[in-house]
């Protein structure tokens, strides 16, 4: 997604989404405008096991 050059933030699930949405309201507070914000699960799937190691 195309956020215009202007900084965006990336919570990663689940304890850094609220402070990623802290930081937006706070960075809106000071600056205006609040920046994009995009959440990002790193949990590993079964199709991701098999990458990881021939013995799960």
């Amino acid at each position: 997604t195309d956020v215009g050059g202007k900084p965006c933030l990336v919570g990663i699930r689940t304890r850094g989404v609220p402070l990623a949405q802290r930081l937006q309201k706070k960075i809106g507070e000071i600056q205006g405008e609040e920046p994009a914000l995009g959440l990002l699960d790193i949990n590993l799937y079964r199709d991701d096991v098999s990458q990881i190691s021939d013995h799960p």
